[in-house]
């Protein structure tokens, strides 16, 4: 009838409403549920990056990269592999759930080789191989079934500059592809790590220059000295106190403490070094005594230089170093060399005179001969 039609127009248009009410609240679980698992992935990934930057060294960073590796990835295994500059060998330098068998035959792996390390490096980028079985490099299939793995994950460690420096790898039990959020956070992962690795590194190597630096200017008896001449902070080597004859950190650095240890007879021409050479632009170099607070008198050979803003000076830095011993050597010299000549004028004295004294007895040069 009209009226049943009238009902059943009703019922199908509440029957709509209810389909796309349902619809809209299935996709706002789905888009929810997406959001957590996004929000779940960043947290994961600044966990990560929080341990990999309080690492203090090359290895605590490697230990946390791989740590923070397996959490972003949700990952069963994990390695870091270096790439050895000098013989072009990847070499496991932290591993997490690994066989021995599969640590011996990756200790040293050549970027040559077939496989989704290799391909990782060559290309730059990040190789997923979602199951081991279906792949189809078969010469690591014994290796791969002995670790007890199924799919795995393999990021290239590339430097700011572009230098290849490692391999960082995940490992899953089960066949696995992570999610495209999963791989955008592990790309921005990968990237920290490198730029962790590139960053020690360069404080290692700048660490090894101190140190050389350092020990050079010990066996050499040098002191260093800057001096900030807009506030007057001064700030000495310990091989300066120890030139005045102090303790480190007995005196407050400062130009007018140094200047008070150089000799009296000295002074004036040191300081007119240093005025000459602030005004003209150019590097010191004068050679003066101090007298110790013991009252021992030493030789000092003073080299610096100012930098400016504009033409104003506002730094000055420098070295000293204690030459008496070779200034000893030098006057010791001298007096030998002295005494050399005044013998050999007399001995050449002699044999003059025995000359002349046989010229006068002899009748011929040969006789003279």
């Amino acid at each position: 009838s009209d009226s049943d039609l009238q009902r059943l127009e009703f019922y199908r248009r509440r029957g709509g409403d209810f389909i796309e009410r349902f619809k809209a609240e299935d996709a706002l679980r789905e888009s929810n549920a997406r959001l957590a698992a996004e929000a779940k992935a960043f947290a994961r990934f600044y966990e990560a990056s929080l341990r990999l930057s309080e690492g203090k060294t090359l290895q605590e960073g490697l230990d946390a990269t791989l740590t923070g590796a397996i959490d972003v990835l949700g990952a069963d295994m994990g390695a870091v592999q270096l790439l050895d500059r000098g013989s072009n060998l990847l070499r496991i330098v932290a591993h997490y759930g690994l066989n021995q068998e599969f640590l011996d035959f990756f200790r040293e792996f050549s970027p040559g080789q077939d496989g989704a390390f290799a391909r990782s490096l060559r290309s730059g980028k990040l190789v997923v191989i979602d199951d081991t079985e279906r792949d189809g490099s078969a010469e690591f299939r014994s290796i791969r079934r002995a670790a007890g793995y199924r799919a795995l994950v393999a990021a290239p460690l590339i430097d700011s500059g572009g230098t290849h420096l490692g391999m960082l790898s995940a490992y899953f039990r089960m066949p696995h592809r992570p999610s495209d959020s999963e791989m955008h956070w592990l790309e921005l992962y990968r990237r920290r790590v490198a730029d962790f690795i590139q960053r020690i590194r360069a404080q290692e190597a700048q660490r090894e220059s101190e140190e050389r630096l350092r020990l050079a200017v010990t066996v050499s008896r040098m002191g260093t000295f800057d001096c900030d001449l807009i506030t007057g902070t001064f700030v000495w080597s310990d091989e300066c106190y120890r030139m005045l004859g102090y303790q480190v950190g007995e005196v407050e650095p400062s130009q007018s403490e140094w200047m008070a240890r150089v000799h009296p007879d000295d002074r004036k021409a040191a300081e007119a070094a240093e005025t000459a050479a602030k005004l003209e632009h150019t590097e010191f170099i004068s050679e003066y005594r101090i007298v110790r607070r013991d009252g021992g008198v030493r030789w000092i050979r003073a080299h610096g230089r100012f930098f400016y803003d504009g033409d104003k000076p506002v730094r000055m830095i420098g070295l000293k170093q204690d030459i008496t011993e070779p200034r000893q050597q030098i006057e010791v010299q001298r007096v030998l060399v002295a005494e050399l000549q005044h013998r050999t004028r007399n001995l050449m004295a002699v044999v003059q005179s025995i000359a002349h004294s046989t010229l006068d007895t002899a009748d011929s040069l040969a006789d003279f001969e």
